[in-house]
């Protein structure tokens, strides 16, 4: 409430500060007759005219329905919420006014949300009561049969606006004291997955009303005043945060006079016209479709010519269509969110009509995301507080994105074009990524379309699934028929896209009349939801897909003899790459030739040659990968087939070599007693220096090669191993440290150092990782996500196939429960939800996703470990659990309040496994020979013995001394949180650090995290079969060598 209010100099009185129940009552005492809005005399004949609603009318309505509720609900004290579905007209702002001044909050629900969603939104706000309308909306019913609530129904138009004059109802708050308080709840629109609710304050709409004024830069105007004192027809419905803020703040602060639209059907594009005319709009504010519909309608095109603006809001509006308006009125695109309302915008030249330029002096920052896209975040600033609605709602956050991508203007700095979602990239199993948004819109342009959803996150290729507009095609001629139709507007968005997003036609899936995309309140498709509900259909077409293709492959593979084959190779080298002129000895690898042309070859390969009666199973990506020439390519297919067919090698050294390439082939998985020749990554940190000293003591192990960022790792290794009483005299010859980069091509190494590692190297043991739980996702993607892509590459060219063994967390299933019951399953999990909402815990999912979806497709060797809770090393007296983690932090600030907690609340369970120990079980799990290519083996290494903290309790107790209390988890985090404020050495007592974290193990406390099943890993690692539970001699160990 301290911040400063800058405004330009024709700013109201008092702006910023005004409440919207105050400010009506007062323009209802002093102007009574002034206009508040305007609706249809008739809903079935616009011709009757529009009936203007004064202020007086309005604020005597508020007061009628606030005496309403009290009557039916009592007074509310604690903002309890009332759910509010009922026809899109002004009783919606007349409730939630009515409803503040009552002292409740009023949740608007769109009529569009699913059970689910409803659901979901009455759970998150405890809404018991239901308000609608008499008669209901048809969407009522449904809700009410699959969930009870209390109804009230609320009174009708004419009763409420030409009714009896009500006493007034007072509300005298003003905004020191509201600021905080519940206006009104609405929900995000639930695009990328079920809505939430967003509770909007009264000091939310104070800082609409302030940010409007915001002065603009000399030579520009604000585009948001230009609507100020006009009458608008507001195609905008009443819950969606647009219509609210239009009918709401728009109405109450700028004198803007909404006209609405018949509330008894959905609004076409003639009937928006009809209501133009009849209600003496001056300008118009509808949704992008609307506007589609008549810049493909001449007569109603030209009627456009006596708006002086035309609006849009809640999606794309294409380029054909914005230029065809434009021709007749000024084009808007107005952008906003729930979340921040509205943003501050200037005016920009209408050839510029489908960017936004904002106010500078709101604190936007468009900061680099990917490519050519930028993120914009609202920034906070105590000089601009005053006008950022974002932190009215997120009053502890720095700063807010909106999760919205732009794109530069070419030539004009300060313009940017709206470019999709963060939510809406797609990050192919490839590591590439794609916005699809341009080419959806360009999809959905034409006629024949009237939605259309790129996906392809997690797989190899994009998918493309259509919503025709008008018939659902199901049958296969139809589905072909219409794949003819749009395939020219399809292949144009290719021509577009980079290869790796384009779509083919096998790939194509058409929505079905029992399941339409489903769609939020504003119109928009919601991408998760809908991708969600054909996931089946299009794992089905991913599948068929892998062996038809719109290329006949079958009819051009000839495998009768080498010429033959070469000829036929190069010709399927040509289609899947458009590689031209390609020699046999070319590399056509060296070309650019990506990931999904490989896909791409492989099926057309494997197509030709189980046509011709050869055995294809074996044919690979890294068939492709290690035989990158025509010439190459043809030898290693002939030697599939199993006979000689090519022509006589009559020189003697092609002949050795020829030899040479295939004893190394079927050398590539090694016989039991071979050594294995490991590389290990990360291995100067904690576990990686454990992993180190076990892969060095095993005998079944000839070689390490340890990969790490630091130029000089050998010397840390030595630092570090030291000081942890492991090794550091190590066989130069067995153990090297190089010096790598994994986000980079070739790790990062020189050719000589990577080709040395291809050629030996038979197990990757993946250990290095960032721990750190603050980071988001996007975080660990330039060196983590792109280091295990480039892995993955490594493992497809290496002479013996290299396994990838990764050490994951079991953050990426600790949300488990959450969707499942039982105890999470040793294998890959196909659902996005289980992974911890921590940035860390997503990449480690994300990672363990990728490898899988490599082991699947390429047959990569893979398996998965999710560590657990690792504790202090119990084999020797030297190192030790790292004091500044969540236990030994108890233990320490446990011994500062003389306190001992007699639980650990969530964290009760005792499944630890001291981390000496668990390096050897890795070890093991990790030199196992898997015996099933083609699927990931996935292991959980948590202690199968498991014990409670209160086995432990004496041990702690005896060795802190000084008779500490034993006393509630609660009771010591309520002293924990008192001594915040006193302690002067942090060190002492280090648990405050993590007082959030505590608090969440206190509120948690009868939810612990899920069990995994530890029966394959059991059964797989000897050392973890004998372990038993935690000890106290381990706890007695782990207290000397922290010696708090």
């Amino acid at each position: 409430m301290g911040s400063v209010c800058v405004e330009a100099a024709d700013a109201p009185p008092n702006c910023g500060r005004r409440l919207i129940p105050s400010t009506i009552d007062h323009i209802a005492e002093v102007n009574p007759s002034k206009v508040f809005g305007s609706l249809p005399v008739s809903n079935t004949d616009l011709e009757a005219g529009f009936k203007d609603l004064t202020y007086g009318q309005v604020a005597n309505a508020i007061n009628g329905v606030a005496w309403w509720l009290e009557r039916e609900l009592g007074r509310s004290h604690s903002y309890e919420t009332l759910a509010y579905l009922a026809p899109n007209d002004f009783r919606y702002p007349i409730f939630a006014v009515a409803a503040v001044k009552a002292g409740y909050t009023t949740l608007f629900n769109s009529p569009r949300n699913s059970l689910q969603g409803h659901v979901n939104l009455f759970k998150s706000t405890e809404c018991t009561t239901l308000v609608t309308s008499e008669p209901a909306p048809p969407y009522v019913a449904p809700l009410l049969a699959g969930y009870a609530m209390r109804v009230l129904r609320i009174p009708g138009n004419e009763e409420l606006l030409d009714g009896p004059v009500f006493p007034n109802y007072p509300f005298e708050k003003t905004l020191e004291d509201a600021h905080t308080e519940p206006f009104v709840i609405l929900h995000t629109s639930g695009s990328t997955g079920l809505p939430k609710p967003v509770t909007l304050t009264h000091g939310y709409f104070a800082a609409l009303d302030a940010m409007a004024w915001l002065p603009a830069p000399a030579g520009t105007s604000s585009a948001t005043r230009k609507y100020y004192n006009t009458r608008m027809f507001n195609a905008m419905p009443a819950f969606h945060a647009g219509g609210c803020c239009l009918i709401l703040c728009f109405t109450v602060f700028a004198g803007t006079i909404n006209v609405l639209p018949p509330s008894n059907k959905p609004l076409d594009a003639s009937t928006a016209i009809l209501a133009h005319k009849f209600a003496r709009a001056e300008l118009t504010f509808l949704l992008p479709a609307l506007y589609e519909e008549m810049s493909k309608t001449p007569g109603l095109l030209d009627q456009l010519s006596n708006m002086r603006y035309a609006i849009y809001s809640g999606g794309p509006l294409s380029e054909a269509s914005g230029d065809a308006v434009r021709t007749k009125t000024r084009v808007q695109n107005y952008i906003g969110a729930t979340e921040i309302g509205c943003l501050p915008q200037l005016e920009v030249d209408q050839e510029d009509w489908r960017y936004i330029a904002i106010n500078p002096n709101y604190g936007a920052e468009f900061r680099h995301h990917s490519e050519d896209l930028y993120e914009l975040f609202i920034v906070r600033d105590k000089e601009l507080e005053a006008h950022q609605p974002a932190f009215q709602i997120f009053p502890n956050l720095q700063e807010f994105s909106m999760t919205d991508l732009y794109v530069k203007h070419p030539t004009k700095p300060g313009l940017w074009l709206h470019s999709g979602r963060a939510d809406d990239i797609i990050v192919y199993v490839t590591g590439e990524k794609f916005n699809p948004v341009s080419m959806e819109n360009l999809i959905q342009s034409g006629p024949m379309v009237r939605s259309a959803l790129v996906t392809g996150t997690g797989r190899f290729q994009s998918a493309l699934l259509i919503e025709p507009t008008n018939g659902l095609h199901t049958s296969a001629e139809e589905r072909a028929r219409m794949i003819e139709a749009i395939w020219p507007v399809v292949e144009q968005a290719n021509s577009e896209c980079p290869t790796h997003a384009k779509v083919s036609k096998s790939l194509i899936l058409f929505t079905t009349p029992e399941k339409p995309m489903l769609r939020a309140g504003k119109g928009t498709v919601q991408r998760k939801l809908t991708i969600g509900a054909y996931l089946k259909e299009l794992d089905a077409i991913y599948a068929e897909a892998d062996t038809i293709d719109e290329f006949d492959a079958t009819k051009k593979i000839d495998v009768s003899d080498l010429d033959a084959t070469r000829a036929s190779i190069q010709r399927i080298i040509e289609h899947a790459t458009s590689i031209h002129g390609l020699g046999i000895n070319d590399d056509f690898i060296s070309y650019g030739m990506d990931s999904l042309q490989v896909l791409t070859l492989i099926k057309h390969l494997k197509a030709g040659l189980v046509t011709a009666g050869v055995d294809s199973d074996n044919l690979a990506p890294s068939t492709i990968y290690t035989n990158p020439t025509v010439s190459k390519l043809s030898d290693a297919v002939l030697g599939l087939k199993g006979r000689a067919q090519g022509k006589k090698l009559t020189d003697e050294k092609a002949r050795i070599e020829r030899m040479q390439a295939m004893l190394t082939k079927y050398s590539a998985v090694p016989a039991v007693t071979v050594p294995v020749v490991a590389v290990l990554t990360g291995s100067t940190g904690t576990l990686g220096s454990y992993l180190l000293e076990a892969l060095a003591a095993s005998p079944d192990v000839s070689r390490i090669y340890c990969l790490n960022r630091s130029a000089n790792a050998e010397e840390r290794q030595a630092h570090v191993s030291s000081y942890r009483g492991l090794s550091t005299q190590w066989d130069k010859q067995r153990i090297k440290f190089l010096t790598c980069d994994l986000s980079k091509e070739y790790l990062g190494l020189d050719v000589e150092a990577y080709l040395d590692l291809i050629s030996h190297a038979m197990l990757v043991l993946h250990n290095a990782w960032q721990v750190d739980f603050n980071l988001s996702l996007s975080s660990f993607e330039p060196v983590h996500i792109q280091g295990v892509r480039h892995l993955i590459d490594f493992s497809a060219l290496s002479v013996h196939k290299a396994k990838i063994f990764f050490v994951s967390s079991i953050g990426a299933v600790m949300n488990w429960s959450a969707n499942h019951t039982g105890r999470v399953l040793e294998e890959i999990v196909d659902d996005f939800t289980v992974p911890q909402a921590i940035g860390y815990a997503e990449s480690k999912y994300v990672a363990e996703r990728l490898l899988d979806q490599a082991s699947r497709t390429f047959g990569t060797p893979v398996s998965i470990c999710r560590v657990g809770q690792i504790a202090g090393p119990v084999g020797t007296e030297m190192g030790m659990w790292n004091r500044k983690e969540w236990f030994p932090s108890i233990i320490a600030s446990s011994k500062y309040l003389g306190m001992i907690p007699e639980s650990l609340g969530a964290m009760n369970t005792v499944d630890w496994i001291p981390i000496d120990i668990l390096s050897k079980i890795i070890v093991e799990l990790a030199l196992l020979r898997d015996s099933s290519p083609g699927s990931s083996r996935v292991y959980h290494t948590v202690n199968p013995r498991t014990s409670t903290w209160d086995s432990l309790l004496p041990t702690v107790d005896h060795h802190l001394g000084n008779n500490p209390k034993i006393v509630p988890f609660a009771a010591w985090l309520k002293a924990l949180k008192q001594s915040s404020s006193t302690t002067k050495d942090v060190s002492l007592n280090p648990a405050i650090k993590l007082l959030e974290f505590f608090e969440n193990l206190q509120r948690n406390e009868h939810r612990p995290p899920p069990t995994l099943k530890t029966a394959v890993t059991v059964k797989s690692s000897k050392t973890l079969a004998q372990l038993g539970p935690v000890q106290a001699e381990w706890m007695e160990r782990w207290m000397k060598q922290w010696n708090f």
